[in-house]
Formats: structure tokens, sequence, C-alpha cells
């Protein structure tokens, strides 16, 4: 990868920063700490990245969806020791691999006409954008919030 003049708003890993140290004299990067930028959002943005390249690399490797899934539970489970908050634990995916697709009430259902993905040759069509916000209110009790838009809203653990 060659690095070219340009604006690039690119959290600085191990291979760009080889990259850097390998410019010509006459380049100078502008860097800035991530600090001063929501390090929350750039961090997770990023790490959002990374997790979707290597899962779908997983798949590829021919890694299956319970491998996949335990991979992300294992990420998750790291966060929660690392930080010291074992609620997140509670955000492990469940090993049945499902989405809660909605929750209708009587009336709502025959206008949906919902069927199960089982039943059908193509996937429902929905764009997932995100995993909405996720609050606990007490332990086990757990309630979703439909986010929507492009980002993936990571889970926001309330007292």
């Amino acid at each position: 990868m060659d690095l070219f003049p340009g604006i690039y708003e690119q959290v600085i890993n191990e291979y760009l920063q080889s990259k850097l140290s390998s410019l010509r004299p006459d380049q100078k990067p502008f860097k800035d700490t991530i600090k001063h930028y929501d390090p929350q959002a750039i961090l997770s943005r990023y790490i959002r990245t990374i997790t979707e390249n290597a899962l779908r690399t997983a798949e590829d490797k021919n890694r299956s969806l319970a491998d996949q899934i335990a991979i992300c539970n294992g990420v998750i489970s790291h966060l929660a020791d690392k930080i010291g908050e074992d609620r997140l634990h509670q955000c492990k995916i469940t090993e049945d691999a499902e989405l809660l697709l909605a929750i209708l009430d009587p009336d709502q259902s025959t206008a949906l006409n919902l069927q199960s993905n089982k039943e059908k040759s193509h996937p429902l069509p929905i764009r997932l954008t995100g995993l909405g916000k996720i609050g606990i209110d007490h332990i086990g009790d757990m309630k979703g919030v439909v986010g929507t838009g492009d980002d993936a809203n990571i889970a926001n653990i309330e007292d």
C-alpha cells in the first residue's frame, strides 16, 4: 500500500505506522491524538471494521456461524473482563443465532404476513443496519430499543 497525499482520517495501526515511517522526506504526515475526536466513536468504528473483515475471512475459511458467534462472544467476554463490567456478559449472542425482527400485537401479525425464513427460498427483505440499544434495568431483564441508521449501535449498559 503506497501512501499518497490526501485526507485520510485513519486510525494509525501498526501496518500504517510502518508505511508512515517510509514516507519520502518531503512528505509530511499530519497527525493528532484520537482523544480530540470522540475516541469511543472512532475506536468502535475501527473495531467494527476489523471484526466484520475477520468474520468474513472466517466464513471464507469455512468457519461455521457457531464458530463466528463464539469469536464474537469471546470479544464481548474480553471487554467485560477488561473494564470490569460483568453485565456486558449478558450481551453475548445466544447459541440459537436468531434475530428478533418484531414484536407484534395480534392485529398487526396479519398485516405484515411474516413468515419464517426457513419457509422462504430467500432472506426476508429487511436491511438490518444496527444492533439497537440494549438497556439492562436489572439482572436478567433486558429490553431492546430498535435502532436506525447506518452506524451499528454498540450495547449501552444502564445502571
